[in-house]
């Protein structure tokens, strides 16, 4: 267990919190390479206030990304949002999403944009949930269904959708993952994709979205997520999702994902449908 205490203004306190906190990067490069799960510890009163809440999430990116590299913390309250409409008869309290990322991003960061939630646990301490998983979709899973076995949830068949889409908002934030639920959504995320990484040159954006859009639409599938009930009573879900690998063109791809009423979840399949293969953007063929 790993706890880091919050700021003080006792310099004394600071010094020794610096030293502490050092310490404790190394501990936690350590166990990234194991499994990452970290109890933050904060003062708080009977109630966690936002701020406290924040500044332990900062805290704790200093041991997910222990260099001198300023990280940008922010606020996920849409996720919090989506997570607290999913069952609305025990919705889903006191559970804060964050995005972590470098204030300062280049083409070749290595740094990743990940999502993380923490929880309150037990008095002064906070539980942190690192859906970046090392391994791909199974250990961003695992960090998922620890999260929500802690949550109790019932969740209904017309919620399946919303969950996937949130499972995926935390889980796939390495990869810029949406889900898309239609072709105004596809467009627009494209659109806003070749926008900015073609430093939102106008005529170069639109050559490379008609250029996608025209091959997307050659062989388009229908995005709308289909659900269906499972054997075992879990709910079997097709979704599409946009993803945008580095210094590729953007993808589109199904996921099957196998939901349980409270909430575990498993990809059980993947599947790329366009473009056909992976393809590398390069900036002067447009």
């Amino acid at each position: 267990m790993i706890r880091i205490q919050p700021w003080d203004s006792d310099p004394l306190k600071k010094n020794i919190f610096g030293r502490r906190l050092g310490m404790l990067a190394v501990v936690a490069i350590l166990l990234l390479v194991c499994w990452f799960s970290t109890p933050v510890a904060a003062q708080r009163n009977e109630t966690a206030n936002d701020a406290q809440i924040e500044r332990a999430t900062e805290l704790a990116a200093k041991t997910i990304n222990p260099g001198n590299e300023q990280l940008q913390v922010d606020r996920r309250k849409d996720l919090e949002e989506l997570l607290s409409g999913i069952d609305q008869k025990r919705p889903a309290a006191h559970v804060y999403f964050y995005e972590m990322q470098p204030a300062s991003r280049t083409s070749t960061d290595i740094f990743t944009p990940r999502v993380v939630a923490v929880t309150p646990a037990t008095e002064g301490v906070f539980e942190l949930y690192d859906f970046h998983g090392s391994n791909g979709s199974d250990d961003s899973s695992r960090e998922f269904n620890r999260l929500t076995s802690t949550l109790t949830l019932s969740i209904a068949e017309a919620k399946a959708t919303s969950f996937a889409r949130l499972y995926l908002a935390a889980c796939d934030a390495a990869e810029f993952g949406q889900m898309v639920r239609d072709e105004d959504e596809l467009r627009t995320a494209v659109e806003n994709y070749y926008y900015g990484i073609f430093n939102n040159e106008l005529w170069r954006t639109l050559s490379a979205y008609v250029w996608w859009w025209r091959g997307y639409q050659r062989n388009a599938p229908s995005l709308a997520p289909v659900v269906k009930l499972g054997e075992n009573g879990s709910y079997n879900i097709l979704v599409k999702k946009l993803i945008i690998p580095a210094g590729q063109h953007p993808e589109v791809q199904q996921l099957e994902l196998e939901i349980s009423h409270e909430g575990k979840v498993r990809v059980v399949t993947t599947q790329l449908l366009f473009p056909p293969e992976p393809r590398w953007l390069f900036y002067d063929t447009f």
